[in-house]
């Protein structure tokens, strides 16, 4: 009782030090809790705010650029990803601030800055597209993408993105390879749950939802859930193999049955073994 009458007023102080604290500092609780976050919205703004709710007008598009180079850029952000459209206008910022003789300058180094984060836009939604098209001829924007997210990677989230589609792209075929190798293993429960778990956790992905529309892609994913499947017994078959194959200590065939070769010529290590007992089967 004595403990209980000591502890409740030690309660009732941090209920009102909580209830003090919040009254006083509501209005900073409510910028980190609530749903309007103030700053610059445009990606292609200097001082864009990916976080940002509410556009508050502070979006700085670029310092002494004329309007006609601001334009052309707003242009390239909404247009088709052509890389000729980038570097003439990378040239023409160049000369514009050449002829200004402020070549190097930090304005011009924040202009063409503007001008990549746009380029990002364009990359992010052309990559957005060979997503729906399969990859197909994608190697050289995969190149350009590998190259401003090298630079770019902390600042831009359109970049970001389109370098997670390649990366789940390649995922796709890393894991037909997985299987491919674990197959010719002896197996292993660890290493069979490790990579089960990995591809079905792909398998249930948001991006994989967008990934599978295309159907050689969806067809490795199902050709990998299977092959494993197939692969989670095969121990077992194998351990049944070898009691029919010796019962007793005699050996009873004088060659290795068909339908148990047909069973593990898809498994190497398994299949190495079944070669090797029908050898000395053919040849005492």
């Amino acid at each position: 009782m004595v403990l209980m009458k000591n502890i409740k007023p030690k309660i009732v102080l941090a209920v009102v030090t909580l209830a003090l604290f919040a009254f006083i500092f509501q209005s900073d609780i409510s910028d980190v809790f609530g749903k309007n976050i103030p700053g610059c919205m445009d990606p292609i703004a200097l001082n864009y705010n990916p976080s940002a709710t509410e556009d508050d007008g502070s979006c700085d598009d670029g310092i002494g650029l004329s309007n006609e180079l601001l334009k052309k850029i707003d242009s390239l952000r909404v247009s088709e990803w052509n890389t000729d459209n980038y570097f003439n206008l990378r040239t023409e910022i160049q000369m514009e601030f050449s002829s200004n003789n402020q070549t190097g300058s930090n304005e011009e180094t924040k202009a063409q800055h503007s001008l990549d984060l746009a380029y990002m836009y364009v990359l992010k939604q052309a990559t957005e597209k060979k997503v729906l098209n399969c990859f197909k001829s994608s190697s050289i924007l995969e190149k350009e993408v590998k190259k401003f997210y090298k630079n770019y990677r902390k600042q831009s989230e359109e970049i970001k993105t389109a370098k997670n589609w390649f990366n789940k792209y390649h995922q796709v075929y890393s894991y037909k390879k997985q299987v491919k190798n674990l197959l010719g293993k002896r197996f292993s429960k660890t290493t069979f749950n490790a990579l089960n778990k990995k591809i079905n956790s792909f398998s249930n992905s948001r991006e994989y939802k967008k990934l599978k529309k295309c159907s050689a892609l969806s067809s490795i994913i199902s050709r990998c859930n299977s092959d494993l499947n197939k692969y989670s017994k095969i121990e077992d078959k194998y351990i049944t193999f070898t009691i029919e194959y010796n019962q007793d200590g005699q050996y009873r065939w004088s060659q290795i049955p068909s339908r148990w070769t047909k069973v593990f010529r898809d498994y190497t290590w398994y299949n190495n073994q079944i070669m090797i007992l029908d050898a000395a089967l053919k040849n005492p």
